[in-house]
């Protein structure tokens, strides 16, 4: 049942169907006309190294988190009756949607300057841990990558599903196609040219969200602000739990690092971080902010879903919504849903391309475009089934905060000679664990502790048990490695290996070389 009427539905489909594909075509031309095709190789195609200002780093951080999960999950997380967290969990949304690409621009220009040819994070692992460890980050990322990826289309499908009455797969295939058509052709740099027009579509639902909420609010008497949207349990524990999840699945997430490699400068990478965060956290909070506003002023009720908080916010106090304004807002949501997916897809071609690079393996330009199709026609199937977005999320959240601090030690060059790949894989495992122990415990079957912490709920005490956990085992496992190799005579850690230059590329016109590392390094 469309929530829009009959007319409003079939207008909207269309002029979104259109303007997708309008957008899409644009696209694919610039990949074509805009570029030197000959001077694409596969590094270029996966990081557009060193040829972005601060600018086009600014907008393409900001329109990488964009998304239309930005109109679903800070609705349903702020202003849920049963479960939302209230203004402080809005202001903690906000606030760790920009932070971590700034965490992340601090790292990358240490990663820029001891891993200058890096063409993903994974590279990172190689470099300060081994083999081993890069393919883990790169089962991680692609894992992570996925599930953002899957979390766009279904956000999208829920949101024409709903609005508009059609079956999910309408707008998920439709998505899927444009965006695999001028990421395929074009890579990362006409990504990143299109996250410029992409944001500037979220800078207009920006605008057209506060003039809106400016007036229709206007003047409105607010009843008493509901317990819970004030200042809940939950609010305050929303800091711990998204601090730790944003930032963790941030620095797995390979779109955010394409960023770092395409920066043409370290400043310019600094700079565009800043000003992206900053957009995101100030765009996110004024979304969440409308949603809030819909529940506080009785527009929206605990019998809607809470999905929708920001769109209800439209309506007006007689509970009648404009489908003029609805069907603007969807079709702005349906290009920044098209930002973050060709992000994604971009980003797990990157992850995938580099490791094989790293083996040798010569992948041309050509199979590391079919690597987009391949990657991209499963995860479209899985967006029709419904899925919650908080609940895929969720999954990415608890897997990479089990992982993050024992690889992050990696970077403190104190460390170097003391933490290795074995302490930092079994910290990694045992933290896993440790969370389906503490689930155990809670619901007392561990097939329902993992449902319920990787999938149903933001547990504040599962978030603390993984980081903290994994933190108390690599320190455990660090001792046990140094002590065996003190007891049996052999060398201490001695990482990082030394930079290996990009990796092996199979272009049209050479292939780059990777120099061996010089002289053994024990792992």
């Amino acid at each position: 049942m469309a929530l829009l009427d009959s007319v409003a539905s079939k207008t909207g489909l269309a002029l979104a169907i259109v303007i997708s594909i309008l957008f899409g075509a644009a696209a694919v031309l610039y990949s074509f006309f805009g570029t030197d095709q000959s001077k694409v190789d596969t590094e270029f195609f996966i990081t557009a190294r060193n040829t972005q200002p601060v600018h086009r780093i600014a907008w393409s951080f900001f329109a990488g988190s964009m998304g239309a999960w930005v109109l679903y999950g800070p609705a349903a997380f702020v202003s849920d009756p049963t479960y939302g967290t209230g203004y402080l969990g809005l202001i903690a949304y906000a606030l760790f949607t920009g932070l971590p690409l700034v965490m992340l621009a601090f790292m990358g220009t240490y990663l820029r300057k001891n891993v200058p040819h890096a063409t993903s994070i994974a590279s990172y692992g190689r470099w300060r841990f081994g083999t081993g460890i890069e393919l883990l980050i790169m089962i991680i990322v692609v894992l992570n990558l996925g599930i953002a990826l899957l979390a766009e289309y279904s956000a999208i499908g829920g949101i024409f599903q709903d609005f508009f009455g059609v079956p999910s797969w309408v707008p998920i295939l439709v998505v899927g196609i444009v965006t695999m058509s001028y990421t395929a052709t074009g890579g990362l740099y006409v990504s990143i040219v299109t996250d410029q027009w992409q944001a500037i579509m979220a800078l207009v639902l920006f605008a057209i969200t506060i003039i809106y909420m400016g007036v229709s609010f206007h003047g409105t008497s607010l009843p008493k602000l509901p317990d819970y949207l004030g200042a809940t349990t939950v609010g305050w524990q929303s800091f711990i739990t998204l601090g730790i999840s944003l930032i963790s699945a941030t620095f797995f997430s390979e779109a955010m690092w394409q960023r770092v490699w395409a920066a043409e400068s370290e400043r310019s990478l600094r700079i565009g971080a800043i000003i992206g965060s900053s957009m995101s956290t100030v765009v996110v909070a004024v979304f969440g902010l409308g949603s809030m506003l819909a529940y506080w002023s009785g527009r929206a009720t605990a019998d809607d879903n809470s999905n929708f908080g920001y769109f209800l916010a439209f309506r007006d106090l007689n509970g009648y919504t404009s489908a003029a304004i609805l069907v603007v807002v969807i079709l702005i949501a349906v290009i920044m849903n098209e930002s973050a997916v060709d992000s994604f897809q971009n980003a797990i071609t990157d992850a995938v391309v580099s490791v094989f690079g790293s083996f040798g393996v010569k992948f041309p330009t050509m199979g590391a475009r079919l690597l987009v199709i391949l990657f991209n026609v499963p995860i479209m199937y899985i967006g029709t089934l419904g899925l919650s977005v908080l609940g895929v999320f969720l999954i990415g959240n608890m897997i990479t905060t089990c992982m993050f601090f024992p690889l992050v030690a990696g970077l403190i060059p104190a460390l170097n000679r003391i933490i290795s790949s074995f302490s930092v894989c079994l910290a990694c495992l045992f933290s896993f664990f440790s969370v389906m122990v503490y689930g155990k415990i809670m619901t007392g079957d561990i097939s329902t502790g993992l449902l319920t912490y990787f999938y149903t709920v933001y547990d504040v005490n599962a978030f603390l048990t993984a980081s903290v956990s994994s933190i108390v085992w690599l320190v455990v496992f660090t001792g046990i490695d140094l002590a065996f190799r003190k007891l049996t005579g052999r060398e201490m850690p001695n990482l990082p290996f030394p930079s290996k230059a990009a990796l092996a590329f199979s272009t049209r016109k050479s292939i780059v070389e990777v120099p061996e590392a010089q002289g053994p390094r024990i792992a």
